[in-house]
């Protein structure tokens, strides 16, 4: 389920806000999400470890900002976004583990 919360926030971004180049991230974690949610479905274990990956980008991306100023500006959505990521790795994490 925190998949498909992923997938909408990405999906709603660029119809929040005025379109910008940043806004292909959100479009393209959409696609990731949905093809996540997609292989969990089907019992795909890459899936699981996509999962539990995925939220290493955003971290990464608030930690380039942090440091240096650089990267795309976090938004109060990102970390709604990331909040969803996390518990959707904490889940794949919890499923590869009792496999």
């Amino acid at each position: 389920m925190a998949c498909v919360w992923v997938v909408v926030l990405d999906v709603a971004q660029p119809l929040l806000w005025p379109w910008q180049p940043a806004l292909w991230g959100a479009v393209g974690g959409a696609a990731i999400y949905a093809a996540v949610f997609t292989g969990v479905r089907l019992d795909r274990r890459w899936a699981l470890w996509l999962a539990a990956a995925m939220p290493a980008i955003p971290l990464a991306n608030l930690a380039l900002w942090a440091l240096t100023g650089g990267g795309v500006p976090p938004r109060p959505m990102m970390f709604a976004v990331l909040a969803g990521q996390l518990v959707a790795s904490v889940a794949a994490i919890r499923a590869l583990a009792r496999s």
